[in-house]
């Protein structure tokens, strides 16, 4: 016959038996012999990202002309977050995860913001007369 599993505890010089099943219905963490080890929580069957997520769709306002992200609401009102111009929503530019929206946002706004320097650029005033150059 095999003997059960020893274990040292901290504290105790002498080395106590482990029993498989805990010697009470309701097992104690005072007493050696009752110290079960614990199991894992049971791992979830779908991963928590892909069970509905919040949607972001991508917006332009009508007055500042930026883009932003905003939540999909039922409703078709929103509010600009930099002029707060309140206003319906007539196109969408994009749909998705929080992340990839503003990704896509920040894409959007650096190519409107290079297109104006290049305007800026191109309609440079003349120091002496104050005309327009094309």
């Amino acid at each position: 016959m095999t003997s059960p599993p020893v274990e040292n505890f901290p504290g105790n010089s002498l080395a106590v038996p482990r029993r498989a099943v805990p010697c009470r219905a309701v097992p104690c963490r005072a007493v050696p012999c009752c110290a079960v080890p614990r199991r894992a929580a049971p791992r979830r069957a779908v991963p928590r990202s892909s069970a509905m997520s919040q949607q972001f769709q991508v917006l332009r306002c009508f007055s500042c002309q930026t883009f932003q992200v905003q939540q999909v609401k039922k409703s078709s009102r929103w509010r600009c977050k930099l002029c707060g111009e309140k206003q319906t929503l007539l196109k969408e530019f994009g749909r998705g995860s929080g992340a990839d929206c503003r990704r896509h946002v920040q894409k959007l706004n650096a190519m409107r913001g290079a297109m104006l320097d290049q305007l800026r650029e191109n309609r440079q005033v003349e120091p002496d007369s104050g005309r327009t150059l094309r």
